[in-house]
């Protein structure tokens, strides 16, 4: 099966709605930084950690930096009652109170405020032979990421309807990287796009789960680089 149908330019007023889908955090951290420092009247914020948590796992960062108009990812990793689903876009409209105003397009306007990850261990308990959960350290911060890039590690339990796959002619990709990044996707055909087409060598995964999406997905594929829509 060719999972590279044709090639074709999206239109320009097509190219800012896309997140671009990078192989590394570093590369997807790089895209969102170059993004933002176009962007006016910056806010930090500035996550706060207690206890023991390790600083290499943390859901978002510990700094974000965001403004009015700023795009961002919402994320959602564990309330199953919230009103967003994990991995939603929007656009942050205000900043005040302790509260993030954010606009997104199939759940209005969402209230973002600020959210407490913990970091736990399990022991036993020496009396009564149980497992007991103790808290270990907290990390409070903000439940969104910048959200022009992101990798496709970051990207785990999310779909989006409009993307693009930074990948390069000259890289082989590993560890089911094809697949991973067709199973981010659940959008309309003429939303998914890729730098470069796939080679042989990049179909490392069980072909039905390849066959599986592009049966959902059956659209071309795009060969523009990502600095053509970053700066549209």
């Amino acid at each position: 099966m060719d999972y590279n149908l044709y090639h074709s330019t999206p239109k320009s007023n097509d190219r800012n709605s896309k997140v671009i889908i990078t192989i590394s955090n570093k590369k997807a951290k790089i895209i969102n930084e170059t993004i933002l420092q176009f962007e006016s009247q910056l806010k930090s914020l500035f996550g706060e950690i207690n206890g023991d948590f390790n600083k290499d796992l943390l859901p978002v960062e510990q700094l974000i930096k965001v403004a009015i108009g700023t795009r961002v990812i919402l994320i959602n990793d564990d309330n199953i009652n919230a009103e967003y689903k994990n991995g939603t876009i929007g656009i942050v409209k205000e900043i005040c109170n302790g509260i993030i105003k954010v606009e997104t397009g199939n759940y209005g306007l969402q209230w973002i405020r600020e959210k407490e990850w913990i970091n736990y261990e399990y022991q036993v308990d020496s009396q009564s032979g149980k497992f007991e959960k103790k808290v270990l350290g907290v990390f409070k911060q903000y439940p969104i990421k910048l959200g022009w890039a992101i990798s496709i590690d970051e990207s785990k339990g999310m779909i989006f309807d409009d993307i693009h796959f930074e990948n390069k002619p000259n890289a082989t990709l590993k560890n089911e990287e094809a697949y991973r990044v067709y199973s981010r996707y659940d959008g309309n055909m003429d939303k998914f796009s890729m730098t470069s087409p796939l080679k042989e060598e990049d179909i490392n995964s069980d072909l039905s789960k390849l066959e599986y999406y592009y049966g959902k997905i059956f659209s071309p594929l795009i060969d523009i680089k990502p600095e053509e829509y970053m700066y549209s």
